[in-house]
């Protein structure tokens, strides 16, 4: 009988040590959830804790090509990640802005533009990949397929320049 006491003592000590909570000491942070002690994030969050926004890998300034009305010009953008929304990133020369769908497809949402004082509403979209970024967007218009835009008024396609020694270092 002591035998068996011991048994079942053996068991129930053994079994406990199993069930260890492994993320109780684990805070994830934007909506994450711990599993086997290891944050799993929920999208457009990354890092250990998930506290790491998505739009951050895709600031910087960009170089390329733009047409405007039929005409070719060089250009450069500058795309700056919104603090609050996770996959959204501003365009810093016009105040516009996108929203990524995909790690490598964007809306441009419609939005107004003032152009020599008076305001567009605008709409486009593009894609994202391996530093090369192309998009362009138009005046929007309604259909009954839904919202297009009726003709393009800027395209741009260009790469994103290294990042300055000091921005990589903050």
């Amino acid at each position: 009988m002591k035998t068996s006491y011991l048994y079942l003592l053996l068991i129930v000590v053994s079994t406990l040590g199993a069930c260890k909570d492994n993320c109780r000491r684990i805070s994830c942070e934007n909506d994450s959830y711990c599993y086997d002690g290891a944050c799993i994030c929920s999208k457009w969050y990354s890092g250990d804790k998930c506290q790491l926004q998505f739009n951050r890998n895709y600031e910087g300034l960009y170089t390329g090509e733009a047409t405007q009305g039929g005409r070719s010009v060089a250009s450069t953008i500058t795309l700056e990640a919104d603090k609050d929304i996770p996959n959204r990133m501003y365009f810093t020369e016009t105040a516009l802005y996108l929203e990524f769908e995909t790690d490598s497809t964007f809306t441009i949402p419609e939005q107004g533009l003032v152009v020599i004082n008076d305001t567009l509403i605008v709409y486009g979209d593009g894609m994202y990949t391996s530093d090369h970024i192309e998009f362009s967007y138009g005046q929007a218009e309604e259909s009954e397929h839904g919202t297009t835009y009726s003709s393009v008024l800027v395209e741009f396609t260009g790469l994103r320049e290294e990042e300055p020694v000091e921005a990589i270092n903050r």
